[in-house]
């Protein structure tokens, strides 16, 4: 039974956006998964370039079947948020070192990301997501990119329940 917005097993349902997505991924890892298991001991006997393709392709099928078992259990259970972390539809507003300001808006899942957003996003699992944990404006945050050590303060930081309708 469904009971305020929850799934079942206590997690958060996907939103229509995200349901889209992963379903397209399903269908596309279906694919891949079918042909790299037909492509699998197709070859016959060969040499060690062959058994190093075979390799390949083995490690390949094994990670599209996690992502479909991960892609499967999304679908059908939804995702479990962190009480402590940051919820989906926090909008944060961030001021960088070198002045420029940035306005992002939490999502649970990649897949909940909207093409036509003017802002951008950030996963509560991320690095900055991480870093905006228990904090508050006027806050220093400081967080690992691939670029290395970023710094910023945070200009605004807006629950969705205290966002105007």
């Amino acid at each position: 039974m469904q009971m305020s917005g929850q799934t079942d097993t206590g997690s958060s349902p996907l939103t229509p956006t995200a349901r889209k997505r992963l379903e397209q991924e399903r269908a596309a890892l279906v694919d891949q998964r079918r042909e790299l298991a037909g492509g699998i001991g197709d070859e016959g006997v060969g040499d060690s370039g062959d058994s190093a393709n075979a390799l390949l392709q083995a490690d390949e099928l094994r990670w599209v079947e996690e992502r479909l078992r991960a892609v499967d259990e999304l679908l059908t259970h939804g995702y479990q948020e962190d009480p402590e972390g940051l919820q989906a539809g926090t909008e944060v507003t961030l001021r960088f070192a070198d002045g420029t300001v940035e306005e992002l808006r939490v999502v649970a899942l990649v897949e909940d990301t909207d093409e036509s957003e003017t802002t951008g996003t950030l996963t509560p699992y991320s690095p900055l997501g991480q870093a905006l944990v228990g904090r508050q404006e006027g806050d220093e945050i400081t967080y690992r990119t691939p670029a290395g050590e970023t710094h910023a303060q945070i200009v605004a930081l807006r629950p969705e329940h205290d966002q105007p309708v």
